[in-house]
């Protein structure tokens, strides 16, 4: 005689609200054997009914996956036994129920996933990350959004995005200092005329300015168009300067320093200045 072996799993009733991801923990199995029948009032049938009745009110609640489910035993119910007929046809409707609310719950995680993720990259605090400037559009590719990026380009793409924001906060809060000129363009470009005498240095050291990395240059172009689109300037502390941590110039130690992020030291003046 064949005996019907098959374990139902406890769903566990915790819920991760911030992803919209059901968490599955606690997983005591329920066994149902030929034991069953010395401990368990009435038939196996009774018992395996009884199982499926509290997994039904479970799933009602939560929405899990369709694998998990198979791989639990729902899909594996004795069908050499007749008297098991009504608890197979229950499981595979319950299968069909879980595939259903499977795919309904993929599609709300994605959507919600992409809506946060846009939301993200367009937020004016917090940390910009790769995965939030993978859904930025640039809205205007103009002279002003170029000279940010070309600066970001020659000056910070080998650091980290923490490192690549701060510079470009130095570029537009000198923009908005009384001291330097009043366009993103004319801050990168200050003595661009005087050989090794330029504010940054790419523009006046001889070499050329040509982008050899379109992938790098188009990712720092959306963190440009974030910045220039107002995101808060919270990494260097109104720094206007900043310089490579191999060298020690003098004019640092006029300034107050204010962060160290990368391989740059970043400076403020020891005043507040006007602004443009």
């Amino acid at each position: 005689m064949s005996y019907l072996r098959t374990t139902l799993p406890i769903l566990g009733r915790h819920l991760l609200a911030g992803g919209a991801l059901a968490a599955i923990v606690g997983l005591t199995p329920l066994v149902v054997s030929a034991d069953t029948k010395a401990t368990y009032p009435g038939t196996y049938h009774d018992a395996l009914t009884d199982a499926l009745d509290g997994e039904q009110q479970g799933l009602s609640a939560f929405a899990v996956t369709a694998g998990f489910a198979r791989a639990s035993g729902l899909g594996r119910i004795d069908t050499d036994n007749p008297e098991n007929e009504e608890v197979r046809d229950r499981a595979r409707a319950m299968l069909d129920a879980l595939s259903t609310q499977d795919a309904q719950a993929t599609s709300v995680s994605t959507g919600m996933q992409a809506e946060m993720t846009s939301q993200a990259a367009q937020t004016l605090g917090g940390p910009v990350s790769d995965v939030a400037l993978e859904k930025v559009e640039v809205g205007s590719r103009s002279e002003e959004w170029y000279c940010l990026t070309e600066a970001l380009y020659f000056e910070a793409r080998g650091e980290s995005r923490a490192g690549q924001r701060a510079v470009a906060e130095v570029i537009l809060n000198r923009m908005d200092s009384a001291r330097y000129p009043n366009t993103i363009c004319g801050v990168v470009q200050q003595g661009k005329h005087r050989r090794n005498a330029c504010q940054f240095s790419y523009n006046c050291d001889g070499r050329s300015n040509k982008i050899g990395n379109k992938p790098v240059f188009e990712e720092l172009g959306k963190l440009a168009w974030i910045m220039m689109e107002g995101k808060q300037r919270t990494l260097t502390q109104d720094a206007l300067f900043y310089h490579a941590t191999f060298v020690k110039p003098r004019w640092a130690k006029k300034f107050v320093k204010t962060a160290k992020i990368g391989a740059h030291i970043f400076y403020r003046p020891p005043t507040t200045l006007s602004r443009n």
